[in-house]
Formats: structure tokens, C-alpha cells, sequence
């Protein structure tokens, strides 16, 4: 695929909803993937984790809408992987509405700038270097390029 997915949390980061166009499904053995013209969904990527979210499925004017869980959301090459339960029904074509969750987007921001700001006061005052970056669900963790006491921190 030479399509890059047009990344719309690059030019609206405090959106919560988006429109798209689902223009090729994946299928695996174990899970499925849904690639989007443009997204809002923040994929994993500098260590920190992807956004949640639904992708709601509008085939017609007639059909009612269905919702389906974002399990999560990966990128190659410029290409954003929506990977969704293996038995929902989708189709290149289908029109979709997104929504990610923007408490749990919010907390990331949150957390990814207060890691800058922490590895650039230990950059200014100790001469360390941020050499890795984790933001999961339930914690941040910083690498640095020698060990940071915990006298110098206080």
C-alpha cells in the first residue's frame, strides 16, 4: 500500500471525532486491521501507548450504525493499523464515524509533556540524556544515559 494515512491528531490533537472511509481490511489468523483514509487514532509509537477508542460502521442511510472497540492502533511505514475483534464485519468502503477516548488521550498528553519537561530539568542540572521513553497505562518510565540518584531528583 502506498497510501499514508492522513494523521488527524497531528492538526486537531484535542478532537474526539472524526469522519472517515475504511479503504482496505486486513485478515489475519488471530486478529483483524482497518486501514482508514485519515485518522484521529494516535498510534504506539516514541513509547507511548496508542489511543482507545470505537470506530462506528454506516453502510446506509437505512442501516443503524454499530460500534466497534479499537484494540489497538499500530503504524508502518506511514500507514496507521486500526486492529478490531476478528468477527466484525467490515468492508473496504464503509463509511465510518471514530471517537477515541479523550480522558485516556489527554492523561498521555499530559504525561508525554511532563516527561519533557522532567528529562530537560535533567538534561539542565545533571547532564543526562533521555536515551528511552515508556507511557503506559499505569505508569511512565524515563532511560537516561547514566543513573539519576534519587538524592539529586529530591
Amino acid at each position: 500500500m502506498n497510501d499514508k494515512t492522513v494523521r488527524l491528531y497531528d492538526e486537531k490533537p484535542y478532537a474526539a471525532n472524526f469522519e472517515s472511509e475504511i479503504i482496505d481490511v486486513i485478515s489475519e489468523k488471530y486478529k483483524k486491521a482497518v486501514i482508514l483514509k485519515e485518522t484521529l487514532f494516535f498510534p504506539e509509537e516514541g513509547g507511548q501507548s496508542p489511543d482507545k477508542g470505537v470506530i462506528s460502521v454506516v453502510r446506509t442511510d437505512e442501516e443503524e450504525a454499530y460500534n466497534i472497540e479499537v484494540i489497538d492502533v499500530q503504524m508502518n511505514d506511514g500507514v496507521i493499523y486500526h486492529y478490531i475483534e476478528q468477527e466484525s464485519d467490515v468492508h473496504a468502503g464503509d463509511y465510518v464515524r471514530g471517537s477515541i477516548d479523550f480522558d485516556y488521550r489527554f492523561s498521555n498528553m499530559q504525561n508525554h509533556s511532563g516527561e519533557h519537561i522532567f528529562s530537560g530539568l535533567a538534561k539542565k542540572y545533571f547532564g543526562l540524556v533521555n536515551v528511552g521513553f515508556h507511557l503506559s497505562d499505569t505508569e511512565v518510565t524515563f532511560d537516561y544515559d547514566k543513573p539519576l540518584t534519587a538524592e539529586e531528583i529530591y
